[in-house]
């Protein structure tokens, strides 16, 4: 049976992708974008919390986030979740989540104010 393996993001764009290519000359780019949501606690004052997720694009969309991505752009970006998984000098196994990107679009330099009345649910840890 095949699976669905989808991500929609909004946010920002935390550092100017630099474009890199491989041995074979295909262009790479990765990035972080920051997700800001705003989250409202019982008896609490609402405030910002921050989600980063690191971003791999390649070939043509690689080279056009590089020409129009900087600090702070906000973004709108499709993708799928690709998992690496490695052996690190100790013999650690170590898993790294990222998006491989398959379509950006940009949204505008400045993002929306965060909204105190948002009543969004936010996932509190005792």
């Amino acid at each position: 049976m095949l699976g669905l393996n989808r991500v929609t993001l909004m946010g920002e764009v935390t550092e100017k992708p630099e474009l890199r290519y491989t041995p074979e000359g295909t262009a790479v780019v990765a990035f972080a974008v920051a997700v800001s949501r705003a989250c409202v606690a019982p008896h609490a004052r609402a405030h910002k919390e921050v989600d980063w997720f690191n971003v791999v694009a390649w070939r043509e969309l690689a080279e056009q986030c590089a020409e129009e991505f900087e600090a702070g752009t906000l973004i709108y970006l499709e993708g799928r979740l690709r998992n690496h998984v490695w052996r690190d000098a100790l013999g650690r196994q170590v898993v790294r989540t990222e998006i491989i990107a398959e379509r950006s679009t940009v949204l505008g330099q400045d993002p929306p104010e965060f909204d105190s009345r948002d009543d969004s649910e936010c996932h509190w840890r005792d």
